[in-house]
């Protein structure tokens, strides 16, 4: 390791929209957002419908914390408020997660 970071610059949405569909098992997909703009080079276009759509690769990772209102033995959560921005699927594109909730806290090891 030469102690580098690398930084990518994504538009909020299709960071999500990465994170759900590695979760879904999802390699990639085409988005209308962020065409004609310097987040678009050096990515794969095409046309759909007279509209330009950028590739974007799906995002998988190794863990998830997630913030919960409520979890049960199971593993289920229930969000409440700001929780939903990205809770619900940023556990989802996780090997691992580890929760925090206000009544019960769970663990959820993905099979």
């Amino acid at each position: 390791m030469d102690g580098k970071i690398e930084l990518e610059c994504v538009p909020q949405g299709t960071f999500t929209e990465r994170i759900r569909a590695g979760g879904a098992g999802i390699p990639a997909f085409f988005t209308p957002v962020g065409f004609g703009t310097e987040l678009a080079n050096g990515k794969e276009v095409r046309n759909f419908d007279g509209r330009d759509h950028v590739l974007e690769h799906a995002m998988t990772g190794d863990v998830a914390l997630v913030r919960a209102d409520t979890a049960d033995r199971y593993g289920n959560l229930s969000f409440r408020y700001a929780q939903m921005n990205f809770g619900p699927v940023d556990g989802d594109g996780r090997h691992a997660g580890d929760c925090r909730s206000t009544n019960g806290a769970g663990r959820a090891d993905a099979a």
